[in-house]
């Protein structure tokens, strides 16, 4: 009996001990755990407080840069815009760092066909009706390539091989193929394009020069000789 009871106790003392022991362990491990918690609040509270002084910064800068052009009655040469009092943005240009030359002014009559605002309704129509007719017939040379199709099956993408070459077409179209386009718009269009583009002029020139040539070798009674244009 009393073997049984000392055997009892034993037991008895070895479950007290390991219940103190798990508490011991459990303390431990709260108190790390919570020395970790309070390590990454702490430290998750310093980012945000640096990310929130570097927004505040930028968002200084951004409107006292505003405030300068605003005092100066400048316009956004980024947007070509004026700036407004109420705008909480100013990314466009970098906070002025960005300037940009202004643009020239867009022609009246382009302005007109662009927007269908021209006087001649039948022209503005047959203008937005043709118009990739119009570009193609005034433009001054296409873009001929080499095309490399790639053989396994991927995205698509526009790949060449060899030389870029741009043709340029005949100074005297030789076939009807813009009967739909008006006559009257063409030199409309012509005209514009001489005035904004001084590439064009050499085109114009080199017209000139073969006209002259023409009238000169009907005088003469000679055959037309060969004009030729160096780039």
């Amino acid at each position: 009996m009393s073997s049984n009871l000392k055997a009892e106790n034993r037991r008895n003392c070895r479950n007290e001990r390991n219940v103190a022991r798990r508490e011991e362990i459990n303390c431990c491990q709260n108190e790390r755990n919570e020395a970790r918690l309070e390590a990454i609040n702490r430290r998750q509270n310093e980012r945000n407080e640096a990310r929130r002084e570097e927004i505040n910064r930028r968002q200084n800068e951004r409107n006292e840069a505003r405030r300068v052009l605003l005092r100066r009655g400048m316009h956004c040469v980024a947007r070509n815009n004026v700036i407004r009092e109420n705008e909480t943005h100013f990314s466009c240009c970098h906070s002025g760092k960005v300037v940009l030359p202004p643009l020239s002014p867009y022609p009246p009559l382009m302005v007109d066909l662009m927007t269908g605002n021209h006087v001649d309704r039948a022209l503005n129509q047959n203008f937005f009706k043709n118009i990739r007719n119009y570009n193609a017939c005034l433009s001054f040379a296409s873009f001929i390539a080499t095309i490399d199709t790639p053989s396994n099956r991927g995205p698509p993408c526009f790949r060449t091989s060899r030389q870029i070459m741009h043709r340029i077409g005949n100074l005297r179209h030789q076939q009807e193929q813009n009967d739909c386009c008006i006559r009257e718009l063409m030199d409309f269009l012509q005209t514009i394009i001489i005035q904004e583009n001084p590439y064009a002029l050499a085109f114009k020139n080199m017209a000139e020069v073969e006209d002259a040539e023409i009238r000169q070798a009907a005088i003469e009674g000679r055959p037309i000789s060969v004009v030729n244009f160096v780039a």
